[in-house]
């Protein structure tokens, strides 16, 4: 229950009880691996021909034990913002989509 009740990862865990000191490859092999993240282009071709623009919302919010948890990908992409003229590169993969637009008569 102290572990569920306040979503408490690996890291909070180890914070939390300071005399545990467990390897650390035994905390890697707990570790989960990251999965794919999927965001909504948000950009038509015909207007930007050359780069993609996505729609993301940042994961940053307060646990019931009160520590501040964010979004792995989307507080990287936070990072990423442009500046100025400069728009940072970041890697991805486009899949293609079922979606479209219904037909307008």
């Amino acid at each position: 229950d102290w572990i569920v009740d306040a979503r408490r990862h690996i890291l909070a865990v180890l914070e939390d009880i300071p005399s545990l000191r467990p390897p650390l490859e035994h905390v890697l092999e707990l570790l989960p691996r990251l999965q794919c993240r999927y965001y909504s282009i948000s950009s038509s071709t015909k207007l930007h021909r050359t780069s993609v623009h996505i729609t993301a919302v940042l994961v940053d919010y307060q646990s019931k034990a009160g520590r501040h948890m964010q979004g792995v990908a989307t507080s990287w992409l936070l990072k990423k913002k442009p500046v100025g003229e400069e728009y940072p590169r970041v890697p991805m993969y486009i899949r293609h989509s079922s979606f479209h637009l219904p037909f307008k008569p």
